[in-house]
């Protein structure tokens, strides 16, 4: 589980997270709108390149 966690993370994250316990809600929050956005990009770059 940890070792997935990391991996999906990525090392310096993952540090940062560990570092700093109370900063996990917002760092697990980044990566659940980081893809919304990401994915949100991706329509509208393909919206107007169309």
């Amino acid at each position: 589980m940890e070792k997935t966690k990391k991996d999906m993370m990525g090392p310096k994250l993952y540090k940062a997270a560990k570092k700093y316990p109370k900063a996990k809600n917002p760092i697990l929050l980044l990566y659940i709108i980081t893809p919304i956005i990401v994915i949100i990009g991706a329509i509208i770059y393909n919206f107007i390149k169309r």
